[in-house]
């Protein structure tokens, strides 16, 4: 079990940030990637925060497209139209695409989790691919 500079294990940084993105809590998300970033400079935990901050990034860019952007601006459209049956059905099918993909980040954070609890790569698809190439072998 590799230890950081503070002793802390580096799977279990890896691990809060995963949790942080589970959670949805943007601001101690941040807090991990700088201080794996800034304190630990160790390549491997640093392209796990950077996979785990990927993955929420994409689920709020999502969210805002399909759910705000599209279904919300259909439904209110509908209700300028005063077609507020339409409207309500919008809202439900943004509410109903955002739980879907809220789902498909939970499995993707607890696969992540469950793998980075054995010390391997989270390997998230597309996420690990970027990690390498954003977090090259030396890190700051």
């Amino acid at each position: 079990m590799r230890r950081g500079q503070m002793g802390i294990s580096l799977a279990l940084i890896a691990i809060t940030a995963f949790v942080a993105v589970l959670l949805d809590w943007t601001v101690p998300l941040f807090l991990v990637i700088g201080y794996a970033f800034i304190v630990e400079k160790d390549t491997w935990l640093s392209q796990q925060v950077v996979q785990a901050g990927i993955l929420h990034a994409s689920y709020k860019l999502v969210v805002l497209v399909i759910r705000n952007w599209i279904f919300g601006s259909l439904g209110e459209l509908f209700g300028a139209a005063s077609a507020f049956r339409a409207q309500q059905a919008m809202y439900t099918v943004g509410s109903v695409f955002q739980t879907v993909f809220y789902i498909a980040m939970l499995a993707l954070c607890v696969w992540a989790i469950l793998r980075l609890s054995r010390e391997k790569d989270a390997g998230l698809p597309l996420a690990s691919g970027l990690a390498k190439k954003w977090v090259p072998g030396a890190v700051l």
